[in-house]
Parts: structure tokens; sequence; C-alpha cells
């Protein structure tokens, strides 16, 4: 028990625990309800667990989370995002480890990161980590580096964050569990970035579950840098469920520079992101994506039951943002707007570029309705698809309706273009209004069978050049066969 004896404090067991390592049957502390402790340095893990000697830091009876405070300025001086930095909780190479209701602070913004794993050597990574029901609340002032849960490389220095080249999968960090946490006051909510050795990459690293997804808040907003929700690079396998991500709120504020829920830098695998509630509050004019592929071409793309909203300025906005060349099979269904407001510029919802040469690229049962954009110019994709003519598109089922651009944007509800079986049918596209030209449904490529969609209400408030089409066809190159468009 904590505190008890012969343990006082949370960082007196750690450190007992690291020179005796652990017993047969493995240790659990159990850390009393509303315990608390100030730290001037990390909290640093070295010894490591097994699947049948496990470490366990855990809530013990009812009342507030037990909390540790680091009050100290640091001692290192991150000059990149995910650099050497302080942190609360160092986790060191430590395996079958988890801390269940610990929750973690920071009072400056000099200490970067609440909970941090952390590869001493290429051979030596974190395995079989949990990080549960715990809050972390650092203090992102003006610095873009605080993060707070870090799934890192191991590095040594501050301005880097490439840390050492995995050489065995032991030094891979695999199988990380973050679920039901609550992130705050943070430049960037979480981040995990592996090691870019090929096939070394980190894996599994899993951002909440069924019934226990992560709140991820109040990030952003202190100064005019990229911030992001949760960020992967060099990791496969990579997967979000269940969470609830806004920057503004928990006390924060508008972003005022490029903002990213969700972000694949450089990935492998399946990525699956599903059933995550998901707002952007943005002032700036820069570019934002709830969920963003960065170009990476991976075994198939899930994107089920995520729900948008919120509030951005003139930049440009993705819901879904996915450009791969190589990714055969993607799928979004379920995706829905609750309402989001711009005061201009171009919007896209879900947004395919790239040239796949197989595979099925699947959209149904998705509502993109109630957009509102009050005035500037740009170009509107609810649903964009760009593709090669060896590559099958489904678009079925969809919802768009109540769209406003009181300026004067081209509007295009499907933009479905040089794909080989293009299937668009049972979409219900209507009450769209722009100042400019607008489409219900704009197709190309071969095999296309348009069918049982039904389209009215669209209207453009300006004449001269502009336009409104229901269905068009204007870009069918010569070599378009089988095209049927019925009912």
């Amino acid at each position: 028990s904590i505190p008890g004896t012969p343990f006082a404090t949370i960082k007196a067991a750690s450190d007992s625990l690291n020179i005796v390592g652990v017993a047969t049957g493995g240790v659990t502390f159990n850390v009393t309800a509303g315990h608390t402790e100030n730290i001037s340095s990390s909290i640093t893990i070295t010894a490591t667990g097994t699947s049948t000697n496990p470490i366990i830091f855990q809530k013990s009876g009812a009342g507030a989370n037990p909390l540790v405070t680091r009050t100290d300025a640091g001692i290192l001086v991150t000059s990149v995002r995910g650099g050497a930095g302080d942190a609360v909780i160092r986790i060191e190479g430590t395996d079958f480890l988890t801390f269940n209701g610990i929750n973690v602070a920071a009072s400056n913004e000099g200490i970067e990161y609440g909970y941090l794993t952390y590869k001493p050597i290429d051979t030596n990574g974190c395995q079989n980590v949990t990080i549960k029901n715990c809050s972390i609340t650092l203090t992102k002032g003006v610095s873009p580096y605080v993060s707070g849960i870090y799934i890192g490389n191991g590095t040594n220095s501050v301005s880097s964050n490439t840390g050492v080249t995995v050489t065995a999968s032991s030094g891979i960090n695999s199988n990380i569990i973050l679920t039901g946490n609550t992130i705050q006051n943070v430049h960037d909510g979480i981040l995990s970035i592996g090691s870019s050795a090929t096939g070394f990459y980190d894996s599994d690293i899993i951002v909440g579950q069924v019934g226990s997804g992560n709140a991820i808040q109040n990030f952003g907003g202190g100064v005019a840098d990229t911030s992001y929700g949760v960020y992967f690079r060099y990791v496969n396998d990579p997967a979000l469920v269940y969470n609830t991500i806004d920057n503004a709120a928990g006390g924060g504020v508008p972003h005022t520079y490029n903002t990213f829920q969700i972000f694949f830098s450089i990935v492998s695998g399946d990525i699956i992101v599903n059933n995550n509630l998901l707002t952007i509050n943005n002032s700036s004019t820069r570019s934002s994506s709830f969920i963003h592929n960065n170009n990476n071409s991976v075994i198939s793309e899930t994107y089920n039951n995520n729900t948008f909203g919120g509030t951005f300025n003139t930049g440009t906005q993705y819901l879904i943002y996915t450009f791969s060349n190589n990714t055969p099979n993607k799928t979004a269904s379920g995706n829905v707007i609750t309402g989001i407001t711009k005061a201009g510029g171009s919007f896209n919802g879900y947004y395919a570029a790239g040239q796949p040469t197989g595979g099925t690229e699947t959209i149904t049962n998705n509502n993109f309705s109630n957009l509102t954009v009050t005035g500037g110019s740009g170009t509107v994709n609810l649903i964009y698809c760009s593709s090669s003519l060896t590559h099958n598109i489904v678009l079925s089922n969809n919802i768009f309706n109540n769209v406003a651009y009181s300026g004067s944007a081209t509007i295009y509800a499907i933009n479905a273009a040089g794909v080989s079986n293009n299937q668009i049918n049972n979409n219900i596209i209507s009450n769209i209004t722009t100042g400019s030209s607008l489409y219900g449904i704009s197709f190309s490529g071969l095999n296309a069978s348009v069918y049982n969609n039904n389209i009215y209400g669209l209207s453009s408030t300006t004449t001269g050049s502009n336009v409104v089409i229901g269905i068009s066809t204007a870009s069918i190159t010569n070599n378009t066969t089988n095209l049927n468009i019925y009912n």
C-alpha cells in the first residue's frame, strides 16, 4: 500500500522496484485514493515485468485518483516535437506494466510529457504497457512540445525525435493500450513515434476501446504551431476507437494554426478509426483535418461511425483525408456531421486521392449534412474520389442535406472520377445552395452505374456562367463503356 510501510510515495516504490526487481507473481502497488505527492524529477521505471510477473500501480479505494505533480521547470530544453524532454512518469524499456487511475500533472511548460515510454537501447522497447483511467493535465503555456502521452523511440537529443534504429523485435513498442484517460492543457494529446527501420515499426498502439475511450481536450491554442490530437509515425496497425477529441473543450480556445485531430504520418498494416466524436474549433486561415492519412499505402483503411462538428475560419478543411496510391480497400461508413460552420474557403467531407490499381472503396450510409459557410469562395466536395481505371468505388445510401454556402463556392455532393466500376446508388442529395456552380453527382470512368438517387432542392443564387446540374457526365472520357443512368 502507498502510502504505507515501507513506501510513503510512488517515487519511493519505483526507486526500490528498479533496484530489487519483480518477484514471482509480480507486484501490485495499491495507491490510496486521494493520495498526492509532488516531485521535482521524473518517476522513472527501469525494472521490467513478464506475463506471469506483471507490475501494477493502481488506485485503491473510493475517492479521487491519486495525483503526482511535477513542480519544477525541467532540465532539458526541447526544441522539436518528440525530442528528448522531461516527463512526470518515465517508462524505460519496461514490459507488462499497468498504471490504472494514477493522475499526473505538471505546473511548468518545461515538463514536456505526462507519461513517456522510452527505449534505452535499440533492442529494448516497451511492450504490453497499459495506461488507463488516468488524468494527464500539463501546462502547455506557449510551448509547442508539450504532449500528454508520448510513445517514443528513445532519443538523447533535444533537437531530434529520430531515436534508436531498432534491430530486433524486442526493440519495438508493442501492445500499448491507452484507454479511459483524460488528456488536457497540452499542445498535442498523444504522440506515437517509432523507428524507421524496415520491419521494425512500433506495433499495435491502441487508443481507446469499447466503453473506455479517451477524452483529449484543451489542446493547441497556446502558440501558433501545428497541433495534433493523436499523431502516428512509424507505427504498424494503429487503431483509434470510441475517443472524444475536442481541442476547445475543458477550457481550451480555438487554435490559431493547422489542427489535426488524428494524423497518420508514416504507418503500415491496417488503419482503424471508428466511433470517435471529433470536434475542431479553429480561428486561423490554415487547413485542418479531423482524420488525415498522409500518403500511406497500407493494407486497408476503415473509417466508420465517426461524428464531426466544429467552427472554422476560411482555411481548407477535411473530415477524412486519405491519399494512398497502393491501398486497395477503403471503407467509410456511418460517419455523421452534427453541424459545421465556416467563414469561407474550401471544404471536403470524404476526400480520397491516389491511384490504387485494385480493390474497392466502399462509401456508404454517411450523412454529410448541416454545413453552413457564411461567405468567401472555394470548392466544396462532400465526397471526392479520384482513382485509377482498375479501382472500384461503391457510393451508396449517403445523405447530403442542408448545405448553404452564401459565397461563391463550386459545390459537388459526389465527385467520383476515373474509376473502373463506379456504382453510385440510393443517395439522397437535397437542399444545397451556393453562389456558384452546383453538381449533385459528377462522375467518370468505366462501367458506371448511377441509379435510384433522389436529387432535389439544388440552387445557385447567381446566374451567368454558373450551372446547377443534378447528374453530370461532362468529364466522361472516350474510353467509357457500359454507362448506365436510370431510375
